[in-house]
């Protein structure tokens, strides 16, 4: 099962990348794709960390009810942060379709990247911000996270 929710994952963010760099040259696996946007993500977010995902809540979210949108609440204790403020647990929300199933309810280990809000509230903020915990994407985010102190600031433009 875990295998299958993983390829699920893989073949999803392959199709969401593909159509969000259709200007650009196409890459040619999800792994470069990944590896297209992880930088990007680590600058336009708050905080970006391999996690191990250890809870998994759905509900109805009553602040949302006008959009209609269901909230996913995930408790992780935190690997390693890459960019961010260092803590070793976080809670964090995704925001969903009624009904739909969180795809990654039985990925136990990923990086991601998230956007707090004026309550201290971390958020997923859109597809494509949580990655698959693969070696060539942990080398990757290392690297990103040794720059990032070099990085011009900027107003974590996904976020606000």
């Amino acid at each position: 099962m875990r295998e299958r929710v993983l390829t699920l994952l893989r073949i999803t963010l392959v199709a969401l990348l593909a159509l969000a760099t259709a200007c650009s040259p196409k890459p040619e696996s999800a792994e470069e794709l990944a590896l297209e946007v992880i930088e990007e993500n680590f600058r336009t977010t708050d905080l970006s960390a391999l996690v191990e995902v250890n809870s998994v809540v759905m509900h109805s979210s009553p602040e949302l009810d006008a959009e209609g949108l269901e909230a996913i609440y995930y408790s992780a204790r935190v690997l390693e942060v890459f960019v961010g403020e260092k803590t070793p647990e976080i809670a964090f929300v995704r925001y969903v379709e009624p009904g739909e199933e969180p795809a990654d309810q039985y990925i136990s280990t990923e990086i991601i990247s998230l956007c707090r809000d004026l309550n201290g509230v971390y958020f997923v903020p859109d597809i494509g911000f949580e990655l698959p915990a693969e070696e060539v994407l942990l080398i990757r985010a290392r690297e990103l996270a040794d720059a990032a102190p070099l990085w011009t600031p900027n107003v974590h433009s996904v976020c606000r």
